[in-house]
């Protein structure tokens, strides 16, 4: 099991969910509804964000992939609901599939397929904010013990931001997660702020460029999409 425990901790991409029908605790903030992402550049790839008609992510395109960091393409349904998310190589090759599971309208299952041929089973649980707050991962094909199973929870202070991605405190600018409740749940990221400060941020307080050293900023909950030396590009209206 700590085989699995390994695979599934290096592998697993966080589940998304379409559209919570809660109160966000940042729907103030006309930024979130004026601005989307349109590129980011690190220092030896960019990122580039596609939408579709409805404004909702089609897919994430890097100009250089790596082992964990794939191409994101999303699938919905005629409700606009996402049911998959593929993350795949630049030939379309799927190296994670995730198909999603609702209820009442929220994403409480993520049932993922890799390309170790690992099938597991991530349960998601939800505060009063829609964030969420505990994931329960059980391997398909194995018994439902303690030892097969890999809870994570996640918590957040009285300013809206996470105790877990960053306890040393955050800047008061508008995090680029914000900006599309996927990007929140892909990462598992809901924070208000930025846990690094920026050199630079746009008229609506987004951050436009990091040069920060010591301490990582996850873009979608990845390692490897660091934003600590990185510009990113928004389109706002």
């Amino acid at each position: 099991m700590k085989i699995f425990k390994s695979l599934v901790r290096l592998l697993a991409v966080a589940s998304v969910i379409q559209f919570v029908a809660c109160e966000k605790i940042i729907d103030f903030n006309k930024a979130v509804k004026n601005c989307k992402i349109k590129k980011i550049h690190f220092s030896d790839y960019e990122m580039n964000f596609y939408y579709n008609k409805w404004g909702n992510p089609d897919s994430v395109i890097l100009t250089l992939l790596r082992f964990e960091n794939y191409n994101l393409y999303f699938i919905y349904n005629n409700k606009k609901q996402l049911t998959v998310l593929q993350e795949g190589s630049r030939f379309g090759f799927p190296e994670l599939l995730h198909r999603f599971g609702y209820t009442r309208g929220v994403i409480t299952t993520d049932t993922v397929d890799t390309w170790a041929d690992f099938h597991y089973i991530n349960y998601l649980e939800y505060d009063g904010h829609g964030r969420i707050t505990k994931t329960t991962i059980v391997p398909i094909g194995l018994p439902p013990l303690p030892e097969n199973t890999i809870i994570e929870t996640y918590q957040y202070n009285e300013e809206g931001n996470s105790l877990r991605h960053n306890p040393f405190g955050y800047d008061h600018k508008l995090n680029p997660h914000q900006l599309h409740p996927l990007w929140q749940f892909i990462s598992r990221d809901y924070s208000l702020n930025n846990p690094i400060a920026a050199v630079h941020y746009n008229n609506f307080g987004l951050p436009t460029k990091f040069a920060e050293p010591l301490r990582s900023f996850q873009f979608l909950g990845n390692s490897l999409n660091a934003l600590n030396n990185s510009e990113i590009t928004y389109e706002c209206k």
